[in-house]
């Protein structure tokens, strides 16, 4: 009878010295890595990321206008000075939001658009990622030059001309096609943070992690953007990012 007490004893023993022995590593735990300095360092891994995503994201977009005031001299085409000789790549559309045939000319860095005077107004998008649309302004009347200038004084005004920085839907395809690992290089990121990012678009563009993403612990947030797609269409929108 006394064997069996002493054998329940031990075991007593043994799961009280087990419990002492997780409290220990709990309190440990706690004190190296508490709580509070979790939170915090998933919350500035949260803030980085959203800026340097915005940033990986982000190009510059040029825009401006042009009224043509006289338009019996243009035939089937006219050219006018480019408001921003670094882009050479242009969209051009009327003041319905069509898109007119327009190109950069390389030789000069005039805007060609193939238009017959029907219209009289012009919105122009300038971006290096626009698709490749260089040509030629030959046959087209150069309303930039100073003699047609003379023999048709007045003939377009050029709005104000704005250079702004947009995230573009390009640049969030390209990256969400990089391997994981790549990503968190470019943003130097530490291993031990993982992430996710989604912009709704009318398609969905989703990058980084692929596996499955913990229940807990996860930060998120909704980050108002204004970005602008292949078409040059101007747009309000949100990414969502994940972080654990």
């Amino acid at each position: 009878m006394s064997f069996k007490k002493s054998k329940k004893a031990s075991h007593v023993g043994i799961i009280i010295s087990f419990l002492i022995f997780i409290t220990f590593l709990f309190v440990i735990f706690s004190y190296i890595y508490p709580p509070s300095r979790i939170s915090n360092d998933k919350t500035f891994a949260l803030d980085y990321l959203k800026t340097s995503l915005i940033e990986k994201f982000s190009t510059n977009l040029t825009t401006a206008s042009i009224r043509i005031y006289i338009t019996e001299a243009i035939e089937s085409c006219f050219t006018i000075s480019n408001p921003d000789p670094s882009q050479e790549k242009v969209i051009v559309k009327d003041e319905n939001g069509n898109q007119i045939k327009a190109s950069v000319v390389l030789s000069d860095s005039n805007i060609k658009i193939d238009d017959d005077g029907s219209k009289t107004f012009y919105k122009i998008y300038l971006s290096k990622y626009f698709q490749e649309n260089s040509g030629t302004g030959k046959d087209c009347i150069d309303l930039s030059l100073s003699e047609n200038l003379e023999l048709l004084p007045g003939e377009y005004s050029l709005g104000s001309i704005r250079g702004d920085s947009y995230v573009y839907t390009g640049l969030i395809k390209i990256f969400s096609q990089m391997p994981y690992e790549q990503m968190k290089t470019e943003l130097n990121l530490p291993a031990s943070t993982n992430f996710i990012f989604q912009f709704n678009s009318p398609d969905v563009i989703q990058g980084g992690y692929k596996g499955d993403i913990p229940v807990t612990n996860v930060y998120a947030e909704n980050i108002p953007i204004t970005y602008f797609n292949e078409s040059a269409d101007i747009i309000s929108g949100f990414i969502n990012i994940k972080v654990w």
